[in-house]
């Protein structure tokens, strides 16, 4: 690749690697980087496929123990930058499964090519392949971007998503196994929540919630919930909702405060909050249990008009079975509860984390309650560092530097299992 481009800038600039043997660590899941790095860089994790036309894509993962970010290396023959309309982006991760999203310019720069690839984690002869895009009519309608993964045991995935068009709903799906999509027509069981001419919900996250049963989050309102599997001639398609969100300012990014994870069945949903006063919270009328029939979509209490200093934060678990119809509050850490003498390069005023102003929680998802969290000092607000914690404790559990955060409306990292995939691998290595 040749040339200049400030909008693709930040993935021209990938975190320094020092790579070590794999074989003295294994890591069940990690923290990737949405962000993909323009990188040739080849390991045992590399993926190729020949894209016609004398170019190719290349795509390696380096990988570093949470909560140090993991991140993806691409390297396109045959383009250059100014190919790129916008800079590439990992969409999400299930299993051994990885989607990527390139936004290129088609022929003479007058429209946008929106391209997206699957890669798959296989021991030593991992591969790539592409998504043909939804057709004229559809492509420039529907993104792939609100598409889940589910993987079958065979090796095979399906990326399906939940549409609207022509007036109705329906969820097209994608085959690794048929290589082609298919429709169904769905239909949505709603109560408490009225759809509007398109989808009911914004599908911030996509997850896995056992089975063949996919969830589309939308981190302010609730969870869709269909099975991807079914073979009845209409789907029926369900609403979990979300609890109720304190944080009354509706931030424009849902990411800086929620996060929604599934393991075996149960679902874990956290939110933070920056604390200030006067006035006081309080927390005296909050219920330690919320069913469904409560939902509302509006957050507890009016918004705060006084502008207050800020002096602490919390983070709250709700934890929920599937099977039932509430949620119940799990555990609740204050950022002054949890002591820690340095962070990186950055000692905190008085050692505590309480100083620190965190964002974008992600839960883990290997069934504890552990949260990884973006912070920076307030005090220095140029560092950033990433930061996991294990509620059930109120312990630090591990500090790493990672780059600059900017706010848009895509997620910045979330946790997979790739590594587990490829753990073993011939010459894998890790980032320190």
């Amino acid at each position: 690749m040749i040339g200049s481009s400030s909008i693709i800038a930040r993935s021209l600039n990938p975190p320094a690697i020092t790579e070590s043997d794999a074989s003295e660590s294994s890591l069940p899941s990690i923290l990737l980087d949405a962000r993909v790095y323009f990188v040739d860089h080849k390991n045992s994790t590399t993926a190729t496929l020949d894209t016609g036309k004398d170019r190719g894509i290349q795509v390696s993962i380096c990988f570093a123990g949470p909560p140090a970010l993991s991140y993806v290396c691409i390297h396109c023959s045959g383009y250059t930058e100014a190919d790129f309309s916008d800079e590439p982006r990992v969409v999400r991760s299930e299993k051994q499964f990885l989607l990527l999203h390139l936004s290129l310019w088609g022929t003479g720069f007058e429209e946008l090519v929106e391209e997206y690839y699957m890669y798959q984690a296989i021991r030593g002869k991992s591969k790539l392949f592409r998504i043909p895009d939804l057709g004229p009519r559809l492509r420039s309608l529907i993104s792939l971007d609100g598409f889940g993964i589910y993987c079958s045991d065979d090796g095979e995935c399906i990326l399906a998503g939940l549409t609207y068009f022509d007036g109705g709903y329906q969820l097209r799906s994608y085959s690794s196994a048929s290589k082609c999509w298919t429709v169904k027509p769905a239909h949505f069981e709603l109560e408490g929540l009225l759809p509007n001419e398109r989808m009911p919900v914004a599908a911030h996250k996509v997850i896995l919630l056992g089975g063949s049963l996919l969830g589309w989050v939308d981190l302010w309102k609730g969870i869709l919930v269909c099975d991807v599997l079914c073979q009845d001639p209409q789907l029926e398609v369900g609403f979990i909702p979300l609890p109720f969100f304190r944080n009354a300012d509706n931030h424009i990014c849902p990411w800086v405060i929620r996060d929604v994870t599934c393991t075996n069945g149960s679902l874990k949903f956290i939110e933070i909050e920056h604390l200030s006063g006067p006035p006081a919270v309080d927390e005296s009328g909050e219920p330690d249990v919320i069913f469904d029939e409560t939902y509302s979509g509006s957050p507890l209490g009016g918004l705060e008009t006084e502008q207050c200093k800020f002096v602490d934060w919390r983070a709250t678990i709700w934890n929920r079975l599937l099977s039932v119809n509430c949620w119940r509050k799990g555990f609740e850490v204050h950022g002054n509860d949890i002591l820690v003498e340095k962070l990186v390069d950055c000692t905190v005023g008085v050692s505590t984390v309480r100083n620190l102003l965190p964002s974008f929680p992600t839960l883990s998802i290997c069934g504890n309650d552990v949260v990884h969290m973006s912070s920076s000092a307030r005090l220095d607000i140029g560092k950033t560092q990433m930061i996991s914690i294990d509620m059930s404790n109120n312990t630090l559990k591990g500090v790493a530097q990672c780059p600059p955060v900017e706010v848009d409306d895509n997620c910045l990292y979330f946790p997979c299992v790739l590594s587990y995939y490829l753990a073993n691998s011939p010459g894998l290595v890790l980032r320190k």
